[in-house]
């Protein structure tokens, strides 16, 4: 079993996976250049 931690840090990284083929489809398919768009930062 996973401890707490280690549950955590598996489940960051495995959305953080999910995020960036989620955001190549919406790249690709709808020409989406940022998610989030403030005037300090774009992601």
């Amino acid at each position: 079993m996973l401890g707490p931690i280690k549950y955590f840090v598996v489940q960051s990284h495995v959305l953080m996976m999910l995020g960036v083929v989620i955001k190549v489809v919406l790249r690709l398919a709808f020409n989406v250049k940022y998610i989030i768009e403030t005037p300090w930062f774009k992601i």
